[in-house]
């Protein structure tokens, strides 16, 4: 769920901010890769980044309001042990997915269409089982289609499961109650939406006032 670079980023910009001495999010992301494979979400809007060296950093629009069940099923991921396995013989023959996955989130964002984005998460859900297979996905595939969900998301180097929905669907309650009941080994549910990414500073109430970094939406650079 991209809870290591919200705390690496969120870490180093603290640090930053404390000592006065603000980064641009570029420096932040170099720094961050330093310590582990780091997502782009520290990064305003929706890009497109490359998680392991940073080499890309394409910028691709800012996302439709979606609300997002998000699904654990228990268990965990060792990510540091993860990270060390090169999958690349695995990642390679599924280049055209990847690229038509890419394709439909740039143009499902240009034209704030969220069934494009479903689509492209669960091409990208779909890739996935062949990387970390998880039992569940299956079965949350077959409720996203009888309940018209946008689509089914994953956490890559996770155990979690997502649907996406449209924003402000009246049936969300009812929806989740299917759920607890159709998915036997379901451990928690809850309601989420998709943000735009980016690094927020907040203000702690007993600290000290500093100097505030750059300004963007999205997560929080201190606890």
């Amino acid at each position: 769920m991209g809870s290591s670079t919200a705390d690496v980023a969120g870490t180093i910009v603290a640090t930053t901010m404390l000592l006065g001495q603000p980064l641009d999010l570029r420096a932040v992301a170099r720094l961050a890769l330093s310590v582990e494979p780091t997502d782009g979400s520290l990064f305003p809007g929706i890009v497109c980044f490359d998680h392991r060296a940073g080499r890309i950093l394409d910028p691709l629009g800012e996302p439709p309001p979606l609300a997002i069940l998000v699904l654990d099923f228990g268990g965990r991921v060792d990510t540091v042990a993860f990270n060390r396995v090169d999958r690349r013989s695995l990642l390679a023959p599924m280049e055209g997915q990847f690229r038509e996955a890419l394709a439909m989130v740039r143009a499902g964002l240009a034209s704030r269409n969220p069934w494009l984005l479903g689509k492209a998460a669960s091409l990208s859900a779909e890739c996935n089982q062949r990387i970390l297979p998880k039992p569940s996905v299956p079965a949350v595939r077959r409720e996203a289609q009888q309940v018209g969900a946008l689509g089914v998301c994953v956490a890559h180097s996770g155990t979690a499961v997502g649907l996406l929905l449209e924003a402000g669907r009246p049936d969300l309650a009812r929806l989740r109650d299917r759920l607890v009941r159709r998915l036997p080994n379901l451990k928690r549910i809850w309601l989420t939406s998709l943000v735009s990414g980016g690094v927020r500073a907040i203000r702690h109430p007993i600290l000290p006032q500093r100097r505030e970094a750059p300004r963007a939406q999205g997560a929080r650079a201190t606890r």
